[in-house]
């Protein structure tokens, strides 16, 4: 996951992208994060769709916070391989496309 991270941190500065703009777009707002658990616990066939990405995102969160709390340097970041995603990370880079 730190590698997808590093493209995450090269945004920074870019185009006006601040810690805070790229902290938001990672995770869901809490009530549409609410309404997505409220709709997977009713609905069995997208259950696992939506609590993955959830998760997925929740992960990535933690990472990107804890990179930026250590100040980790971008220059030390491992380069993105599209060959490490799993499945739902794969799923989820299709759909953006």
């Amino acid at each position: 996951m730190v590698g997808g991270l590093s493209n995450v941190f090269h945004l920074i500065g870019w185009d006006g992208s601040t810690v805070e703009s790229i902290r938001e777009s990672i995770g869901f707002p809490l009530r549409i994060e609410r309404v997505l658990r409220e709709y997977s616990n009713s609905s069995a066939e997208d259950a696992l769709w939506i609590e993955a990405r959830l998760n997925y995102r929740q992960a990535v969160r933690r990472e990107f916070e804890r990179l930026v709390r250590e100040d980790v340097p971008i220059a030390e970041l491992p380069k993105f391989d599209e060959s490490e995603l799993d499945n739902c990370e794969k799923a989820s880079a299709v759909e953006q496309t």
